[in-house]
């Protein structure tokens, strides 16, 4: 195990080796389930002086969601995991909104558990529903009303939530178009989030706060708050594939309880829970710093300790481990934090000089940390500029505290779109970024090389006149050696492959500074071995699985659209996938997907006895958490053709692979070593050396049905086995 540990540790510093992935998620068929609208319950306990919530007896409960995605299935999540007692449901139904507690009759759906209408959820546990196919739209509201028979004492429930719910009874009525006479409570009861079962390019990104987070201050419908703000920018940017969701509580502090779990205390159950989650935006201590200078009413600023949470004081180092604490355990899950700075408060009956000098130490480290993937400052955009501890009177509420639409907006307004995987800031106004060739290539067609406006995570490689261009394009996507996001680290390989007629797309936009030195070309020169510091510069993001099926979905959407250039010229029912070692597991783990045609492997094979997750230091020093990716279970649904070109017994994935062949049983399956040219195989060769060229035939058998392409792997001239530099074995191939 020892030994195992530490091939991965050296690979990750390797661009041409294993390396981690940013999460891992399963998938059959290049979808996988997203959250798409939450929001975070907690046992209501009313602070000094205001009333406790009445039990919730024998009533049905609508309540009124909103995804920030769409999709055509989804299920619902429930909440005991407040609950003192087992919560029974005893119907549940779900249906699109019409207005207020009425819905849209021809769109209502039983929901079911485990294929019963009903459910028993214990005592601090939570509970999917069954999948249910319902069309929704991006921002549509969704009703769900659950019947609850018995007294429910202890509520898991939101009290601020960004829309009203409705009761009615006794008896069940959740499948009445409009609840009659129903009460109206502000307050979510029960439901914590929906789910969609999305593209598996598709993510979400949770936004992690307190009530300024939360969107206190607007009605009930208003939507203002800066998490919807934000999302309604992403889909008219047409991000449609990005959800961002409201983890926030009013009153949320980092270290303490007060209305609901700490920060700390919540995390695992309102993020890392979160499926398809990829990054969360942190706001959060202002009220460590305000709660602790509470004023009672008449009470003078000097006599801040009568207030009921004075003990609770915190310094900024306590805060700032607090917050350390929630950027580690993100990263261990393949989360990007992105830190926003505290915004002012000067003029609410909490703020001090001292406090003030607390937020202003907190927001310095911050701004100047690496610990954070990214700072949004917040303080910045809607503070005074003349009198910067105050909010500034346009993004006022009144409260001198939490902003109004405009300030929210202002909020949703600062954070680049790019962070969150949505389109380049140099591609939204539909520019093209394209690289000058600097390769010559075999094939007949001059190929270019290219990121695409709507494709801002890939690199595209295709002949430069599609024009001219006879025929269809097939597709192949590829993922990197070290899941790296550098789009052009295997271009001699990309190139090549590409100029012969294919349309080739790799995870990673184009990074200049790669290769550093020695690049390649015709005058036989290779590809120099780029320094630890660069490739951990370049790549500290990791690429997934999910970016090969993002790369097909974008061709196919291409194909299809009238507007495109690619309109009609792409083959979609003629796929690829391909990696070098860690990317060639993301390949494997693509070619599950009934789309593809056939995979072909590069210097890899399932890594067997690692625990499934590793977390270590990447060579930028940041924490990497390192999902091992594939499993044999990947292997038992392959359907398709695949070839391993492996580089000897020299090759870390050497053993791997013959494993795997070994394993691979009912499909066609071509395994070849060249040589004992080791891990780093013959890719970054010119035209991508030996290996690229069996690439090439390949493809050019399996997907354009070149038979005389096809001579090169089977028949009685069988080119590869004849070659004395590779060493091949074959099974079930005709």
């Amino acid at each position: 195990m020892k030994k195992l540990v530490a091939l991965l540790v050296m690979c990750i510093f390797s661009i041409c080796c294993f390396a981690p992935l940013s999460q891992s998620q399963g998938q059959t068929n290049g979808n996988h389930w997203v959250s798409a609208w939450t929001t975070s319950l907690f046992l209501s306990t009313p602070l000094p002086g205001f009333p406790a919530e009445s039990p919730i007896t024998d009533k049905t409960v609508r309540v009124v969601t909103r995804p920030t995605i769409g999709g055509k299935q989804l299920r619902v999540r429930l909440s005991n995991e407040f609950g003192t007692a087992p919560l029974t449901i005893a119907a549940a139904h779900i249906a699109l909104t019409d207005h207020d507690s009425r819905i849209q009759p021809a769109t209502d759906h039983v929901l079911t558990f485990g294929g019963s209408p009903k459910i028993t959820i214990p005592a601090g546990a939570p509970a999917f529903s069954d999948p249910v196919d319902i069309a929704v739209r991006p921002f549509a509201e969704v009703s769900i009303s659950l019947y609850v028979p018995g007294a429910v004492a202890a509520v898991s429930s939101h009290p601020q939530s960004l829309h009203d719910s409705y009761f009615a009874g006794p008896g069940d009525m959740t499948s009445m178009q409009e609840l009659p006479n129903p009460e109206t409570k502000r307050p979510v009861y029960f439901v914590s989030g929906i789910d969609i079962w999305a593209l598996y390019s598709a993510s979400a990104t949770v936004a992690f706060g307190d009530s300024i987070t939360e969107g206190a201050g607007q009605k009930s419908g208003q939507y203002i708050d800066y998490p919807d703000q934000l999302a309604k920018r992403l889909a008219k940017q047409g991000e449609t594939t990005i959800a961002v969701v409201n983890q926030g509580i009013g009153g949320n502090r980092i270290l303490h309880d007060v209305t609901g779990p700490s920060a700390l205390a919540r995390f695992d159950r309102d993020v890392l829970s979160l499926p398809g989650t990829t990054n969360m935006i942190v706001l959060l201590g202002i009220n460590d710093i305000g709660f602790p200078r509470v004023r009672m009413p008449g009470a003078k600023a000097t006599e801040a300790k009568e207030g009921p949470f004075a003990s609770q004081a915190v310094s900024a180092d306590e805060m700032i481990v607090g917050l350390k604490q929630i950027i580690g355990r993100a990263h261990a899950h393949g989360i990007k934090v992105f830190g926003a700075t505290l915004t002012p408060f000067e003029g609410t009956n909490v703020y001090d000089a001292s406090g003030e000098a607390l937020r202003q130490e907190v927001n310095k480290w911050i701004r100047n940390t690496h610990a954070f993937d990214s700072i949004i400052d917040f303080d910045k955009a809607i503070r005074d500029p003349e009198h910067p501890a105050r909010v500034h009177q346009e993004y006022d509420s009144g409260d001198h505290i939490h902003p109004n639409a405009a300030g929210y907006k202002a909020m949703a307004d600062l954070i680049p779109l790019s962070l969150l995987g949505g389109k380049q800031k140099a591609l939204q106004t539909g520019a093209i970024v394209v690289k000058e060739p600097v390769f010559q290539t075999n094939g007949p067609y001059k190929v270019q090389e290219m990121m695409e406006p709507s494709l801002a995570r890939h690199t595209v490689y295709r002949p430069i006149d599609l024009k001219a261009f006879k025929g269809k394009l097939p597709i192949m996507a590829f993922g990197n050696g070290g899941c790296s996001m550098i789009g052009n680290a295997f271009e001699t390989y990309l190139t090549e492959i590409a100029s012969y007629g294919f349309l080739v797309i790799a995870s990673g936009p184009i990074q200049p500074a790669f290769p550093p030195e020695g690049r390649p070309g015709a005058n036989g020169t290779t590809m120099g071995q780029p320094s630890d510091a660069v490739v951990g510069a370049l790549s500290s993001e990791r690429s997934k699985t999910g970016y090969i099926f993002e790369a097909i979905d974008w061709a196919a959407a291409q194909n299809k659209d009238p507007k495109s250039q690619y309109y009609g010229r792409i083959a979609a029912d003629m796929i690829a996938v391909s990696g070098q070692s860690c990317g060639a597991l993301e390949a494997l783990e693509a070619a599950v997907d009934q789309r593809v045609k056939t995979a072909i492997i590069f210097n890899s094979g399932i890594m067997r006895g690692m625990p499934p997750e590793i977390s270590m230091k990447g060579p930028d020093g940041k924490a990497i958490s390192v999902v091992v990716p594939g499993t044999e279970e990947t292997l038992k649904k392959l359907h398709t053709p695949v070839i391993y070109l492996i580089g000897g017994e020299k090759d870390i994935a050497y053993k791997n692979s013959e494993i795997d062949y070994q394993q691979i049983e009912g499909i066609p399956l071509f395994n070849a070593n060249l040589g004992n040219v080791g891990h780093n195989g013959s890719l970054s060769k010119p035209f991508g050396g030996k290996m690229a060229q069996a690439a090439r035939l390949w493809l050019q058998w399996q997907l354009k049905g070149d038979q005389e392409a096809g001579k090169a792997f089977v028949g009685p001239d069988c080119a590869l086995c004849k070659d004395p530099e590779w060493l091949v074995k074959k099974k079930n191939m005709k």
